[in-house]
């Protein structure tokens, strides 16, 4: 009897088991964010009922009839010493919602006050769960699509949120922000770049080119500043300061600039180390004119989105003050 030999298994086996795993993590982070209420120190109430009534109208900045409510809101509590007990709570909101929020039955809320003494006013609404299920859905979507770039992605943006924290820490201990934001914007480019890229002559490449195009632009801002006179500032002061307006305007447009800077430079290293690699006797001069065709043919779009970003908000700005004039 001629024997067989023993069948493998098929390859997608172990992705299609890596798969299923990445989705019943997220389904079980999904599901622990429904009921973590026991861990939160701030206490949190589920609404059961909300009944409202309409206490005046008047005319809003905009010409527009605006409406204010009072919410009277019938609410369980679902931590601390009076977990499981209903508690009444006041809310006024006005019908644009701009500065005010409007409940509804079913929400869960943070309360002001502690665990032992919940306060009679609402802090904000508990989202956690839709956090959870974007950043989850988005990670699943980058293992999935990209495979292990996506993960170093993921590395690399969990890194950079961690440096942009500590940096915060910092400025609210007092330090110079410009100091701070010299040492984020270097540490940045590190980072993300050999997070994606690796370490190899590439990644220094593109990690020198952000550098000394970043230091450029920086020293022509501040030559065109000390040249033509200093700028207005007016349009920060929802900031609350306005004693660093000029410091905060400056790493504003270098943390801007950096990932401008960070797409051109890797897009420029890695066309140009691919072809050093399908043609190691390429002269230099060649090699420097396909990386400046390869700038004019990126440097298009890449100008005009970062321009249309920055003009968005002082074009809207402008509109808002004409119509307020006429």
């Amino acid at each position: 009897m001629m024997r067989h030999p023993p069948r493998s298994p098929p390859l997608y086996s172990s992705a299609a088991s890596d798969v299923y795993k990445r989705q019943g993590i997220y389904i079980i982070c999904v599901i622990f964010t429904c009921f973590n209420a026991r861990f939160y120190h701030t206490p949190l109430a589920k609404i059961c009922s909300v009944s409202e009534m309409e206490t005046m109208s008047r005319e809003g900045t905009r010409g527009a009839e605006e409406h204010y409510y009072t919410q009277k809101i019938t609410a369980r509590i679902l931590n601390g010493a009076y977990k499981g007990k209903e508690i009444t709570l006041s809310n006024e909101y006005t019908s644009s919602q701009v500065q005010t929020q409007k409940y509804h039955k079913g929400d869960t809320v943070l309360l002001n006050g502690s665990k032992d003494r919940p306060g009679k006013t609402i802090r904000s609404v508990k989202r956690d769960i839709y956090l959870v299920v974007l950043v989850g859905g988005l990670i699943i979507l980058l293992i999935y699509i990209t495979r292990k770039q996506g993960g170093y992605t993921i590395v690399s943006v969990i890194l950079n949120t961690l440096i942009f924290a500590y940096g915060f820490q910092l400025l609210g201990d007092g330090k110079n922000i410009l100091r701070i934001c010299n040492v984020i914007a270097l540490l940045f480019s590190l980072t993300t770049l050999i997070c994606l890229n690796g370490i190899h002559r590439k990644t220094w490449a593109a990690v020198l080119s952000t550098l000394c195009v970043l230091f450029l632009i920086m020293m022509l801002f501040d030559f065109s500043i000390h040249r033509y006179g200093d700028l207005d500032y007016s349009n920060l002061e929802y900031l609350g300061s306005m004693s660093n307006s000029a410091d905060i305007f400056w790493t504003d447009i270098m943390l801007t600039g950096l990932g401008a800077i960070m797409d051109v430079t890797v897009t420029i290293s890695a066309a140009t180390g691919e072809i050093v690699r399908k043609n190691p006797s390429v002269s230099i001069r060649k090699l420097i004119h396909s990386g400046r065709e390869i700038g004019y043919d990126i440097m298009g779009t890449m100008i005009n989105a970062v321009s249309y970003t920055h003009l968005t908000l002082p074009t809207n700005r402008e509109v808002y003050d004409q119509v307020d004039l006429e």
